[in-house]
């Protein structure tokens, strides 16, 4: 499956692709079949979009909602003494605290008796950084790093499709063939995935061993 790191970047000019892949210059650089250059095109309008998006809107909306999360107030608990004789100190800004009370509140919930483990303490801890969550997903949503990520994930569906769309054209000259190879060589499309049928269609075809 295709991910961020094929999809953003590496977006370059179908000339260059063309270029790269058969080893010509532009003097004397050969044609793509028009079918073809219009989803390598397609795809690579895609891959801008979305560099765009991630850009301009995406990565603003998310550094402006981290900061405003961040700037929420955190819940500290003193819990009582520890088995050393210290005091214990749950917080909301502790991932292992809140593992901890929540932890205690579920085995509550399931009718141990956790009274001796701080539950009154542990309930406290665990509603504030259930709040502190909420309010986190509302400054998202205010900020609009909500939709920006739901964007995100709608051109990066498009991208992916333009780019297997390429991937699958059945190829029928050696250039189109080098062309596809350069592209997904680019895309890292080889990562994971195997196009080896695809590929040896596309060398029957040009090679007048299938119709």
């Amino acid at each position: 499956m295709l991910n961020r790191r094929h999809i953003i970047g590496g977006a370059a000019a179908l000339p260059a692709i063309v270029i790269a892949s058969c080893g010509a210059t532009p003097a004397v650089a050969g044609s793509l079949s028009p079918d073809f250059a219009a989803l390598l095109d397609k795809a690579a309008q895609a891959s801008l979009a979305l560099e765009a998006h991630e850009r301009d809107v995406y990565l603003p909306a998310k550094a402006k909602a981290h900061a405003a999360i961040e700037a929420l107030p955190h819940t500290t608990v003193h819990a009582g003494s520890g088995v050393t004789g210290g005091q214990v100190i749950w917080s909301t800004d502790k991932p292992t605290s809140v593992a901890i009370a929540r932890s205690i509140v579920d085995m509550a919930r399931e009718g141990k008796d956790m009274v001796g483990a701080g539950l009154v303490h542990a309930r406290a801890v665990t509603a504030a950084h259930l709040r502190r969550e909420r309010a986190a997903k509302r400054i998202r949503r205010a900020i609009g790093c909500t939709a920006a990520v739901e964007r995100s994930d709608e051109l990066g569906s498009e991208c992916c499709t333009a780019q297997y769309a390429v991937a699958l054209h059945p190829v029928t000259t050696a250039y189109d063939l080098a062309a596809k190879l350069a592209f997904m060589i680019e895309k890292d499309m080889g990562d994971g995935m195997d196009w080896l049928e695809e590929l040896h269609a596309d060398a029957r075809r040009i090679a007048g061993l299938e119709a």
